[in-house]
C-alpha cells in the first residue's frame, strides 16, 4: 500500500491488455478515480489522458483528510470490461 501526503497530486497510469498480453486501446476512454474509505463515495475523479496505445493517466489532488483511499482504473477493451483497484493511505506527513 503506497502512502502520500494529503493535497498533493499523483500521477495515475493505466495501461490495459488483451487476454493475449497485448497492449490494447479501450473501446471508449477510461475512467479513473479515487474511492473514500467506504468504497462507494467518489472523493475525486480524474481527467484522463491517452498517452500510447493502451496507455492512459490522470492527475488526482488528494484530499485534506487523512485516510486509506483506493484508486480505481476502469475501461472496455476487447468488449470485456478491466477494473483494477489499489489501497493507498494519505497522511499529513509522508512519513509513516
Amino acid at each position: 500500500m503506497a502512502i502520500y501526503k494529503t493535497g498533493d497530486t499523483i500521477r495515475v497510469t493505466a495501461i490495459f491488455y488483451t487476454f493475449a498480453g497485448v497492449i490494447t486501446d479501450c473501446a471508449t476512454m477510461p475512467t479513473i478515480k479515487l474511492y473514500s474509505a467506504d468504497k462507494v463515495t467518489v472523493a475525486v475523479t480524474g481527467t484522463v489522458s491517452r498517452d500510447d496505445v493502451g496507455t492512459y493517466h490522470a492527475d488526482l489532488t488528494l484530499p485534506t483528510a487523512e485516510g486509506t483511499y483506493y484508486v480505481e482504473t476502469a475501461g472496455v477493451a476487447e468488449s470485456k470490461p478491466i477494473i483494477e483497484r489499489e489501497a493507498i493511505n494519505v497522511r499529513f506527513s509522508g512519513m509513516t
